[in-house]
């Protein structure tokens, strides 16, 4: 008998599996260690679960959705409203000697920074679809696209016309899978040579107009 999946909002108490699926979302799970975690996995994982837990920042329950089948969470979308950016971004950088300690936070800023904040600002309107992640085992069983519908009635909720997420240059499958829900690439970013060293080469914009 298949298992019903419905959606709940996010809690501070799902920040071990939220804190997972943020890593799973990255290119890869090297790349969210080197960005969270200066290359050491257990300190990335510590410093998700602190950021998911804490309200106002951009990796905070406050903004996620989860799938859940029976008791169990087996996906998340965390997104939000263009304007919040910048002051998520602040918050952030406020709370990080809190998650880290002064010292290896400011290290994180200067190995890090740059990762975490290359990227280009969503445009106005936009709802941005910041991680999206399924657990290994529940993939290609609908759930990444109950959670993006999810996301773009969160969007049309706030009175945003558009939803906007990154896909990595190279990733046709979830490319393809995006343009059959409606995105089309708006722009296409190849990232400094620092960033592509740690294996990211660079990333499509994609947006959709919600109806």
């Amino acid at each position: 008998m298949a298992i019903e999946v419905r959606m709940r909002n996010a809690r501070p108490d799902d920040a071990p599996v939220g804190a997972a699926l943020v890593r799973m979302s990255f290119p890869s799970e090297q790349v969210a260690d080197a960005v969270f975690g200066l290359g050491n996995p257990d300190l990335a994982r510590k410093a998700l679960r602190a950021f998911f837990m804490r309200d106002a920042n951009r990796f905070s329950y406050e903004f996620a959705m989860v799938a859940e089948a029976g008791d169990k969470v087996v996906g998340m979308f965390l997104g939000y409203a263009s304007r919040r950016i910048r002051r998520l971004n602040l918050n952030m950088a406020f709370q990080a000697p809190f998650v880290y300690g002064l010292r290896r936070a400011l290290s994180l800023a200067l190995h890090s920074g740059p990762l975490l904040f290359e990227l280009p600002r969503p445009g106005p309107g936009e709802f941005y679809i910041a991680h999206v992640a399924v657990l290994p085992g529940w993939r290609d069983q609908g759930i990444g696209t109950m959670l993006l519908a999810a996301a773009e009635e969160k969007a049309k909720a706030e009175g945003l016309s558009k939803c906007s997420l990154d896909v990595e240059l190279g990733n046709t499958g979830a490319r393809g899978l995006y343009e059959r829900l409606g995105y089309k690439v708006a722009g296409t970013y190849t990232f400094h040579a620092e960033t592509r060293r740690r294996g990211i080469e660079g990333l499509h914009r994609m947006v959709k107009t919600l109806h």
